[in-house]
């Protein structure tokens, strides 16, 4: 049977976790990153550097996610002490620079003009006084085009310019808010105050670093949907790493994406680790249709993502697949898939069936034995402390020691 290299990786992890230490293994995540973080209140703008005396800020007022509405909000501040003659509205523009990663590596795009500057309100000075601010009116920039930005590219009257050949920069499909991929999102306002003589100013805002989110299936058109479930499952193959990430933002997508992710995770073509990680995010989505899926993924998965399932598929608090992952050590030919099932009781459950318990306690793989043992730690019985009494003389010294360490926790001699 070949293991997927993922799986190879946390072995190490697995003894950590049985032996009491702490893991940080693909198969012991349990829980998705944080959502993108909010921006910030206005009271703690950030300022982009200053440009003959003026400074631009940029916020988002929602949090970036694809195929969603994406409000920002611009401030201009005069960061000297003299006034700032300001050019009439209707000549004044603004422009996003945006990058990112995606599975197909960093992509840089400038947004079309923002013209006049972020909406149609509110008034607009001739001047700016010394350390004033003018707030413009918010805008959604979400349905805005974009453009590659690439090698060669000129900015020429304060726009991204191709050059002197004529040739015209097309617009990428879609919109602002379809480009987006989620995950690591930089964005930066260049804006443009032509004043003639005096001479013309492009103010860069400050950079936002923030994580844009997947988007609510349901809004999705029945095109989009399928595209970005797409791209995310090309992510779920394209390494672990990827397959990590993709975890991540399919669990966030919820019971919405649980038929695609299903379906992928039963077709036995694609590589290991990507089919353990698509297990572990419908492990990690609370629904029957999940546990009914974990437990067929039982009977027709190679042992890596068995063993996946036996660790994560507590999570699920379903009667029908504990008993499965328990009836499965009857059958099972791998040595770690008992030692990854009690780990999984024990961490997500607190407990452990006693056939699993009494599974371990009998296998012959060591790390089985060493969980086995970690699973009593806190139940002073007397058969707990007569089988860790055995465990302490295991021919294996980490499980003696494991053994040996909780009996001492337990203030019983050996």
């Amino acid at each position: 049977m070949r293991i997927a290299p993922i799986f190879l990786m946390t072995t190490a992890c697995l003894w950590a976790a049985a032996f009491g230490q702490p893991a940080a293994s693909p198969l012991a995540q349990s829980r998705p990153e944080s959502s993108p973080s909010e921006s910030q209140p206005a009271a703690q703008r950030l300022w982009g550097q200053a440009k003959a005396g003026l400074q631009v800020s940029l916020q988002f007022l929602d949090a970036p996610a694809v195929g969603e509405p994406l409000r920002i909000s611009v401030a201009i501040r005069n960061a000297g002490t003299a006034a700032i003659q300001l050019p009439d509205r209707a000549e004044v523009f603004a422009w996003l620079f945006l990058v990112q990663d995606d599975t197909d590596g960093k992509k840089a795009w400038f947004s079309e003009k923002i013209f006049p500057p972020m909406g149609d309100k509110g008034d607009w000075p001739a001047s700016l006084e010394g350390q004033k601010e003018l707030e413009l009116p918010a805008a959604d920039v979400a349905t805005m085009k974009v453009f590659l930005y690439e090698k060669g590219l000129k900015v020429a009257d304060g726009y991204p310019s191709a050059g002197g050949g004529g040739q015209e920069i097309k617009p990428l499909p879609g919109t602002l808010c379809e480009q987006l991929s989620v995950g690591k999102l930089q964005a930066r306002l260049m804006l443009y105050l032509p004043r003639g003589k005096e001479g013309s100013i492009l103010a860069a805002s400050n950079t936002l670093d923030v994580a844009a989110g997947p988007p609510r299936l349901a809004k999705l058109s029945a095109e989009g949907r399928k595209q970005f479930m797409a791209d995310l499952l090309k992510q779920f193959d394209r390494d672990a790493f990827g397959a990590q990430a993709a975890h991540h933002t399919a669990v966030r997508l919820g019971p919405d994406a649980l038929a695609d992710l299903i379906e992928a995770a039963s077709n036995a073509k694609r590589p290991d680790y990507s089919r353990m990680w698509l297990a572990t995010a419908i492990a990690d989505i609370r629904d029957g249709r999940a546990a009914a899926a974990l437990e067929k993924l039982l009977d027709s998965a190679d042992g890596a993502v068995r063993a996946c399932i036996a660790y994560h598929g507590p999570k699920q608090h379903s009667d029908s697949l504990d008993k499965a992952i328990v009836a499965r050590v009857a059958k099972s030919t791998e040595g770690s898939y008992v030692s990854y099932a009690l780990l999984g009781f024990l961490v997500f459950r607190k407990s452990v069936p006693p056939e699993l318990l009494e599974a371990g306690l009998d296998s012959a793989d060591p790390k089985a034995r060493a969980a086995a043992a970690n699973a009593m730690k806190n139940y002073a019985s007397d058969f707990n402390v007569e089988k860790l009494r055995q465990l302490a003389k295991d021919s294996d010294p980490r499980v003696a020691q494991t053994a040996q360490r909780i009996l001492k926790a337990m203030n019983v001699a050996e």
